[in-house]
């Protein structure tokens, strides 16, 4: 069988790491040089499955998977006031049956069932499958649903016309908007800004199956032009967008990057004294622009590892960071990547590397650890 979603494991190498109990930690703050009181507190939870996938928007909730479950691929759901962790539903038997998107009232978009098909869960609910655009996909593998606004009202999904390439569409209470085709072929927009005004993922250029591209709510897009910061031969990708939909930011020439109207793509390039080979991955962005959280590393020369960057600061590892304003990340535990982040910056998820193998991670902080 061929899935013919190559997006998959080009947003799982930025999300995860390449590495084949709930255990709690704490974080301590002490004063520091970004101007923090002290009395505010950081704090990192580790919790037992190894797949972070989102934070809704107002950092209150986090969703973390099990794609091997008993009952499938199992979908948790953490409070991260409680720091409560429960099994709301399991997204189906198939492994490609990969929960993406969580709205803050609880809407979760997913890959659904098997055939795979795109889904919206709520508590209320149950599981809701969304209409195909196109009368049959490819394979067993028909559709997917990426992401969905912040107020659950619209998600962005896509499906597979007869393994002839993907679509992908916006579906609001019933009405369908299609996203324009831009190029040939893999049409795949795979984040929502939270105002459910803009849509983001990629699109075929020539001989490249994926160059960045941004789709607005009425359906038309275009490709990002690269204005001479990357070449014309390299592929690129958009993993996050502002709450507005203003900002885009991803993978271009296995560099991270974010892009403006009105200031072009910006190339945020690699970790101070990472390897030249190594790449990154912009994941989040929060605080209305002011940081960027994501992923540095290829995991064969080395461990990944998160980064936040700040248009003051630059790209700076996360886990180096934290160790040096706070206290250091529990012994045993590796912070290996950074998935998401809630829309003001104070709740970031990643994979981390614990002593028992792969976990997920989740990190409060207030946003002057970052230096804002």
């Amino acid at each position: 069988m061929t899935l013919h979603f190559p997006n998959i494991s080009w947003r799982a190498s930025a999300r995860y790491a390449l590495l084949s109990t709930l255990t709690l930690g704490a974080l301590t703050a002490c004063s520091d040089s970004t101007g923090s009181s002290g009395s505010e507190s950081a704090r990192i939870n580790f919790l037992p499955y190894p797949y972070p996938q989102a934070v809704s928007p107002d950092g209150k909730t986090v969703m973390i998977q099990n794609l091997g479950g008993a009952t499938g691929s199992e979908i948790y759901l953490y409070d991260v006031a409680t720091r409560h962790l429960s099994l709301s539903t399991a997204a189906g038997p198939n492994p490609n049956d990969i929960a993406w998107g969580l709205s803050n009232n609880g809407v979760i978009a997913s890959a659904y069932g098997d055939p795979v098909q795109a889904g919206i869960w709520t508590q209320a609910a149950g599981w809701q499958v969304l209409p195909l655009t196109y009368p049959a996909g490819c394979d067993p593998f028909l559709a997917m649903a990426w992401d969905v606004s912040a107020d659950g009202s619209v998600v962005v999904a896509g499906d597979e016309d007869g393994c002839a390439g993907t679509s992908s569409y916006l579906w609001s209470n019933g009405t369908v908007t299609q996203l324009e085709i831009l190029g040939a072929g893999q049409n795949v927009a795979q984040v929502i800004s939270d105002d459910g005004s803009t849509a983001a993922g990629h699109a075929p250029v020539s001989s490249l199956d994926r160059w960045p591209a941004i789709w607005h709510a009425d359906g038309s897009g275009f490709l990002l032009p690269s204005a001479g910061i990357f070449p014309d031969d390299c592929p690129g990708d958009i993993n996050a967008l502002s709450a507005d939909g203003s900002m885009a930011a991803g993978v271009w020439c296995q560099h991270a990057f974010y892009w403006t109207q009105s200031g072009g793509p910006v190339d945020l390039g690699l970790l101070p004294g990472t390897d030249p080979s190594d790449a990154s991955f912009a994941n989040a962005i929060a605080a209305n622009g002011q940081l960027i959280f994501g992923t540095n590393g290829n995991g064969f020369n080395g461990p990944q590892q998160p980064f936040v960057w700040t248009a003051a600061l630059g790209m700076r590892s996360l886990p180096d960071l934290l160790n040096h304003f706070v206290s250091k990340v529990p012994e045993g535990y590796t912070l290996l990547t950074a998935n998401a982040a809630s829309a003001d910056g104070t709740v970031v998820i990643g994979q981390a590397l614990g002593p028992d193998g792969p976990v997920s991670y989740v990190l409060t902080a207030p946003v002057q650890y970052y230096g804002l």
